[in-house]
């Protein structure tokens, strides 16, 4: 902080797209995320993502599929993995590839405190919010899964990606 701003250098390069998705990318970002899912947060978010994902199910595809929706929300009663401070912005303009090589994740201080959800939760909405905004193919959602797994030792993320790839 300087005179009450945050302050960070400036970083010369482009805004990604999709299309910039590449293996040593994917790699990248997995580390960054297996990082995030290694700073536990104080608490929880206050917002229920499982009330969120029948809502949103109800409203945005009617209620014939509620049960599918339910079905996700019962297997996630049983995740117990540790809150953290999530990024919560995966989009592709939120990465810049830098003019000297490498990336840079921008903007990601202070999302899991914003008014949008999810607040402090599972790192896995991260994972999954990556693979939506990114639209992985699956073989590079594969590569991005395993690569994460293989940083972080979170074997159990393939289990509960169906149900924060809802929620998200």
């Amino acid at each position: 902080l300087q005179r009450g701003f945050l302050t960070t250098p400036f970083v010369e390069g482009k805004q990604m797209r999709q299309s910039d998705a590449s293996a040593s990318f994917l790699t990248y970002a997995a580390s960054y995320i297996a990082w995030l899912g290694s700073q536990p947060a104080a608490e929880r978010g206050a917002t229920n993502l499982a009330e969120m994902l029948l809502n949103n199910t109800r409203e945005a595809l009617g209620p014939e599929w509620l049960p599918s929706a339910e079905a996700l929300t019962r297997e996630a009663s049983a995740f117990n993995e540790p809150a953290v401070a999530i990024d919560g912005r995966m989009q592709p303009h939120e990465w810049l590839a830098s003019a000297t090589g490498g990336w840079v994740k921008t903007d990601a201080l202070d999302h899991h405190r914003d008014h949008f959800l999810p607040g402090c939760t599972d790192v896995a909405w991260d994972v999954a919010g990556f693979i939506v905004e990114w639209d992985l193919r699956s073989s590079d959602r594969s590569v991005f899964v395993d690569e994460y797994a293989n940083r972080s030792a979170d074997r159990s993320t393939p289990l509960r990606l169906p149900y924060f790839t809802a929620a998200y």
